[in-house]
């Protein structure tokens, strides 16, 4: 089985995306052999209004279990609290925050307080720490990736988080395994000749999932950094459900 903790849905301005539909997504997903994916919407991201946003991702993921809802939380916005409170309701199992598009840092006393309530309701938190490469950003918009630092700080002062890092860069992984070992990391931008084997020298298997960053990044060049890695089954395993699994009290429903 394959949990991708990392895809998103929606629009981007600066990349037009082949996967444009759930359907769409659901049906690239199957032909890969993703068995679940974890979805968040790309217009979160920059429109002022997330909870539209969100709320139109949960319409469209509704009939296809496979894609599992991901929201976007804001601690800058007054009804952060709100709407924590009603997606716990409806049951999902994660939430995604974007620090450096929302402009607040990991260690402000408001996003402790997130991490808190996220904690709380046994859910886990996705630290976005970019959305692209910021070599390949368009120059006057670029905006830089969230630090090793930040991300290290809020898994100090919220030890009771379950915390996954996405989109780290290789020494970004590396350097979060030692300084806040609890955080989890994705695949999705660490590259490496053979990419698994190697990032496992300086990063311990359990603390690492499997991401794509789908549909910003190829989903299939993703995979391959698992479907090639001379690593243990195992190992292999843990990447790709395993790891996932255990930071529930309850494994994640994967009907």
């Amino acid at each position: 089985m394959i949990i991708d903790v990392n895809a998103s849905l929606g629009n981007w301005p600066f990349q037009r995306f082949a996967l444009r539909t759930a359907g769409q997504l659901d049906r690239h997903f199957a032909g890969l052999g993703i068995d679940q994916a974890w979805v968040s919407s790309a217009d979160a991201i920059l429109c002022p209004d997330i909870d539209a946003c969100d709320e139109e991702l949960a319409k469209h993921l509704r009939t296809y279990p496979r894609l599992r809802m991901v929201p976007t939380i804001n601690p800058v916005l007054a009804n952060w609290a709100k709407s924590l409170d009603k997606w716990a309701g409806r049951g999902v199992h994660a939430v995604k925050v974007y620090p450096n598009y929302h402009q607040y840092s990991l260690s402000s006393p408001m996003m402790c307080e997130v991490a808190r309530q996220v904690a709380s309701r046994r859910m886990v938190l996705q630290v976005q720490m970019r959305v692209e490469d910021e070599r390949g950003m368009y120059a006057p918009l670029r905006i830089s990736g969230v630090s090793v630092e930040d991300v290290a700080k809020l898994a100090q002062n919220v030890p009771e988080a379950a915390i996954i890092a996405l989109c780290p860069y290789y020494r970004e992984a590396v350097q979060l395994a030692a300084k806040a070992p609890k955080v989890m990391v994705d695949l999705s931008f660490i590259e490496a000749c053979d990419t698994v084997k190697t990032l496992l020298r300086d990063v311990p298997a359990g603390r690492v999932v499997f991401g794509s960053h789908t549909p910003f990044l190829c989903t299939r060049a993703e995979l391959m950094k698992i479907e090639a890695a001379k690593v243990t089954q195992r190992e292999l395993r843990r990447i790709r459900e395993a790891n996932v699994r255990s930071l529930f009290s309850l494994s994640v429903d994967t009907k």
